[in-house]
């Protein structure tokens, strides 16, 4: 299998099954993460994500969303608090 090139920073949205974001947390290598959630799932991070993250990005961040089955919402959300999350990562568009 070929591995791919750690990149700058990767946003992830997850609910509550973890397996395919540690692997691509784990494939990709981010230098900073940012988990797009609801509230309940933020244990999840801690308890069954970073424990299997090979390669803690320095930076990690998550946005949360209040509900996940409302598109314009989570657009919304998204929207507003990304920018500035990125912008201060010092990633560039």
């Amino acid at each position: 299998m070929a591995h791919d090139q750690p990149v700058k920073a990767l946003v992830i949205a997850l609910t509550t099954r973890t397996a395919a974001a540690v692997y691509s947390i784990n494939r990709l290598q981010p230098d900073s993460l940012c988990f797009v959630l609801p509230e309940v799932a933020k244990s999840l991070v801690e308890s069954e994500v970073q424990p299997k993250i090979e390669h803690m990005p320095r930076r990690w961040d998550w946005v949360v969303i209040a509900e996940t089955c409302e598109f314009v919402g989570c657009y919304q959300t998204l929207a507003r608090t990304l920018p500035a999350m990125l912008h201060t990562w010092d990633v560039q568009q």
